[in-house]
């Protein structure tokens, strides 16, 4: 499954977009069909993003949460491991997430 999640300059606290994904994490962790031991990666260039993110799996009870700060770091991470969720964030660099996926469509590894 890949979430992807932009955030604007103007914060979380109220955004739309961090809302919707709260959400899908949310109904994530209430799904009883959902493995919490599966393996996640979360693809993001800000830090603070990552944590937040981290933070709410953790509290959902995800616990093997892997993180990576832009494509190129995702792409590699894909390539050691099979993930089972990637949330990523669309405006990164050098690699953003939309490159990351068409990288990952056209691995037939992936």
């Amino acid at each position: 499954m890949w979430i992807n999640h932009q955030l604007n300059s103007f914060g979380y606290l109220g955004n739309q977009r961090h809302q919707a994904l709260c959400k899908i994490l949310l109904i994530l962790g209430d799904t009883m069909a959902v493995n919490k031991a599966m393996p996640i990666l979360i693809v993001d260039d800000y830090k603070t993003m990552l944590r937040i993110i981290k933070n709410l799996l953790k509290q959902l009870g995800f616990e093997n949460v892997d993180e990576a700060t832009d494509g190129g770091m995702a792409y590699a991470k894909l390539k050691e491991k099979k993930y089972s969720l990637i949330i990523s964030d669309w405006n990164m660099e050098p690699v953003t997430g939309y490159e990351l996926l068409k990288k990952v469509r056209r691995d037939e590894d992936l």
